[in-house]
């Protein structure tokens, strides 16, 4: 006996792939704003960790230009010279929002010691620290949870060799 292909086969059969794409549709619907919200959460993550880094490079750049044997173009030895340090903690870090005055320079005499100065320090000898905090706050972009700002910080510290003669 043969099939029957009649007017209510045909019906049944358009209405089954119908209610198909409409059931896919609904299935989008629901799990878009999930996966929308996993890749948001993704790239503020990202950020978070890039901001981090950053402040983490500035202090270290800070620090190493402020400890290096040497003057700048005006005769001032690095470890005084403010605005050099300054510029090297800043200089790899324009997207993470750092400011001038979130970078804090000051000098030490050494681990479990009082600071000494802030920057510019007067005379330095061998064994002072020169201290660089950089610190800035990390806001979301897309607000999808209510968090407040988070401050990020690092502080890199290099001890100064200040009547060492370099050999060239």
């Amino acid at each position: 006996m043969g099939k029957h292909f009649g007017p209510q086969t045909k019906f049944s059969r358009r209405s089954k792939r119908l209610r198909s794409k409409g059931q896919s549709l609904i299935e989008f619907g629901l799990a878009l704003p999930l996966l929308l919200f996993v890749i948001l959460g993704l790239i503020e993550t990202a950020r978070l960790v890039y901001t981090y880094s950053a402040v983490t490079t500035a202090s270290r750049e800070g620090a190493r230009y402020g400890f290096s044997l040497g003057v700048n173009g005006m005769g001032v030895p690095h470890y005084q010279d403010c605005g050099g340090i300054r510029e090297a903690a800043m200089a790899l870090t324009s997207i993470a929002g750092i400011e001038e005055a979130g970078i804090v320079i000051s000098y030490d005499g050494g681990p479990g010691t009082a600071v000494i100065s802030s920057c510019p320090l007067p005379s330095a000898e061998t064994g002072t620290r020169i201290l660089v905090k950089v610190t800035t706050s990390y806001k979301p972009i897309v607000p999808l949870v209510n968090l407040p700002p988070i401050e990020v910080t690092s502080t890199s510290k290099r001890t100064l060799l200040v009547n060492i003669d370099a050999v060239q």
